[in-house]
């Protein structure tokens, strides 16, 4: 049958025509040339694929004999396919390749049907020189038919892209590549996009798992591991310098990503495949049973690619870190960097629990050179995960080091206790190295062990209340706060300098970002916490005590930061809608309490956690959050006198500006603390307690006169 298939696509050469494609792909295609969207028939990378692995055409496989038709006919196919050039598929340089049309639509489906078969064809050789079988004799045709399929599929996407750029009126590979422009890097994660040497879209490539294995190792010892050839064919640099086939194109960028694209999909293969989430969960619980089933339901073994993975990313990190320059060559070095930083993202994301992550360790532990002396095993794969860092440090590639950063956070989740706490501390000593040639490495790095610490005491639930996250992001928004403000130093700000070194001037604009998003993650906890608060019921006491707890903390968390008095800028404006979002729970809260008395209930049945709640806002928040909008809108006002010319036109719209997004987040503000305050009237009515009593009225009848008479001479002086 799989033969009969074979021939009703071959295609012989017609009448008048010099050379004719191996296999006819528009047999492939539905409705290539109809009103209809086309659409793929025959999967031919698929169909080749099955007939090698049953036929065995060399021999490699150790069980069963098959037709002997079926792998004459299937060798003969590889050497047509390797023989054939791209333009007797009729894809040159003027071919159409746009998705958005008809014709497009069906050539870039032919693109794609040939990419696989390129692929099917690179695997078949792989096989044939690193297979068991004698009855190959020639080492280097087999080696030169390989890399030949690699550079044709190579060019092959090059002409897509180059079309499909053409199309969009942007710059051409071509052009790209001459002018040193770098292309956009591939974004580690889950989602999909254009990559620097294989297809903008479409499938995955069509290599297995022993093949990616061989060619992992093939970049690892500079070349393909050979199954012992029988000539004297030349199997590494011969006296005048030649090279033998497969060591070029271990050593070819294209190849090198065209590997590491392939491994990080297969990884994610493994991690997205439904029977292998059925397995781990339980379905089969002996772990012979489990691999036995993980085999037959061919669930790609992930951690076989581990070890061979990692050396070599580490490989490629390596060679980039010596290597400085601009140009082309450099722009391709960046790509795979960035690659290879795609795949250890994904490769660090694999482990589902400390078991699987102390395996990988294991596997990165002995792949890592030189491992450390006297280190377990945990703590060799640890170092050998931040040597990565150090490399890249060094190099200075900024935009490797956020995203070695975001694969570390995920490696972080799975960490064993034993090398956790000393690798949540590590990234900064490899990002503070002296070799370090950029600040936004080490600003990356920073915003990673920032993150890294948050999520370590998420994960631990804050058992000690030194442990706790938002006490961290005290000690985070203690050193912001004096680096941001104008006062000198205090001795408290000198002890967090030691102990935070890695929040320094030149990091502190990223920290703060950051130190932002993660105080606005902590607000939506308490926001949740707050909503699900049940007067009444019998949780309602340990509920309350925990939320007004997290409350109180991110009041204190808060008051460091308007300490600095921020008077412009992003951190300002963040700060106006984190309080706005505080005092929003603060509120809530009130009327949760309020709420839950039942007629004229005696004052002390209000919880103490919550009087302190309030004491604390009253007493020092507000008249703290008045105080920095007060400073924000005096600058404002000194700005709007310009000197004069471009000066005053510049002035005037920074001004402008200003005051339009003063005049949706002050209000904003000022509201939701009247709401507060509101609020507490209403329940010290109802509960004969003065709530107000450490309200300091005096300062918020003040801010509330001036931001009165301040709005219309600032109004007036924008119009101007």
């Amino acid at each position: 049958m799989l033969l009969d298939q074979l021939h009703c696509l071959r295609r012989s050469a017609e009448e008048g025509e010099q050379a004719a494609p191996p296999l006819d792909l528009d047999q492939c295609i539905a409705d290539k040339d109809g009103p209809a969207k086309p659409s793929i028939l025959e999967p031919l990378p698929e169909l080749l694929s099955c007939i090698m692995d049953i036929c065995d055409p060399w021999g490699t496989a150790a069980q069963g004999t098959v037709s002997k038709d079926l792998s004459e006919e299937f060798s003969s196919l590889l050497l047509q396919i390797a023989d054939a050039t791209l333009e007797i598929f009729d894809i040159d340089a003027t071919t159409e390749m746009s998705p958005a049309t008809q014709t497009g639509a069906a050539n870039l489906m032919c693109a794609h049907l040939l990419s696989g078969l390129l692929e099917v064809g690179m695997e078949g050789y792989i096989r044939r020189l690193t297979g068991a079988s004698q009855a190959f004799s020639d080492t280097h045709d087999a080696g030169q038919q390989l890399l030949l399929m690699f550079r044709q599929r190579q060019r092959l996407w090059g002409l897509v892209r180059e079309s499909q750029s053409k199309k969009s009126g942007g710059v051409g590979e071509a052009a790209a590549a001459r002018s040193g422009e770098a292309r956009p890097a591939p974004r580690s994660g889950r989602s999909g996009g254009t990559v620097p040497n294989g297809p903008p879209s479409g499938p995955s490539p069509a290599f297995s798992l022993d093949c990616l294995l061989h060619m992992l190792t093939a970049i690892v010892e500079d070349g393909l591991a050979l199954a012992a050839p029988t000539s004297a064919a030349p199997v590494a640099e011969d006296g005048a310098g030649a090279m033998c086939p497969h060591r070029a194109l271990a050593r070819d960028p294209g190849f090198q990503i065209l590997t590491l694209e392939s491994t990080t999909r297969m990884l994610r293969r493994a991690a997205t495949c439904g029977t292998a989430e059925a397995i781990r969960a339980g379905i089969v619980s002996d772990k012979g049973l489990e691999r036995t089933a993980m085999s037959m339901l061919q669930v790609p073994d992930w951690m076989a690619l581990a070890r061979p993975a990692y050396r070599t990313i580490e490989i490629v990190v390596s060679a980039r870190a010596g290597q400085q320059g601009t140009g082309p060559r450099a722009v391709a070095e960046s790509q795979l960097t960035q690659v290879a930083m795609a795949c250890l993202h994904q490769l660090l994301a694999m482990p589902r629990g400390a078991d699987e992550g102390e395996a990988l360790l294991g596997c990165i532990s002995n792949a890592a050179t030189p491992p450390s002396p006297g280190g377990s095993v945990a703590e060799d794969g640890v170092q050998g995960i931040l040597g990565i860092l150090e490399s890249l440090c060094q190099a200075g590639c900024s935009r490797e080091v956020e995203l070695w950063c975001a694969a570390w956070r995920q490696a972080l989740r799975w960490m064993p206790d034993a090398a956790g706490a000393a690798a949540r501390a590590s990234p900064v000593v490899c990002a503070a190295h002296p070799r370090t040639s950029t600040q936004a490495a080490m600003s990356a790095a920073s915003t990673a062990l920032l993150h890294a610490e948050w999520e370590g005491r998420c994960a631990d639930g804050g058992s000690q209340p030194s442990r706790s996250p938002l006490a961290f992001l005290a000690q985070v928004a203690s050193r912001v706060a004096g680096l941001v403000g104008s006062s000198a130093p205090s001795p408290a700000e000198s002890e967090e300098e030691e102990a935070l070194p890695w929040i320094n001037t030149g990091t502190v604009a990223q920290v703060a970002d950051a130190l932002v998003s993660l105080l606005e993650a902590e607000l939506s906890r308490a926001e949740r916490a707050v909503a699900w608060l049940a007067p009444g019921s019998a949780a309602f006491g340990s509920q309350e005590a925990a939320t007004c707890s997290k409350l109180l903390q991110l009041v204190e968390v808060l008051s460091v930061l308007l300490g600095a008095r921020p008077e412009s800028g992003s951190l300002a404006d963040a700060l106006a809608r984190l309080c706005t979002r505080l005092y929003r729970c603060v509120a809530a809260t009130s009327r949760a309490h309020l709420a839950g008395k039942r007629g004229r209930e005696a004052a002390t049945s209000l919880p103490p956690g919550y009087l302190d709640l309030v004491a604390r806002v009253n007493a020092a928040f507000t008249p703290s959050v008045y105080a920095c909008v007060q400073e924000a809108q005096a600058v404002a006002g000194e700005g709007a006198r310009p000197e004069g010319g471009k000066r005053a036109r510049a002035a005037a719209g920074r001004l402008t500006r200003r005051v339009r997004k003063e005049s949706q987040v002050v209000p904003a503000l000022v509201f939701q603390i009247e709401e507060h305050e509101k609020q507490l009237i209403r329940l010290s009515r109802a509960g004969r307690l003065n709530l107000m009593l450490t309200a300091k009225r005096a300062t918020n009848r003040d801010f509330k006169i001036q931001l009165a008479s301040g709005r219309q001479p600032l109004a007036e002086r924008c119009a101007a």
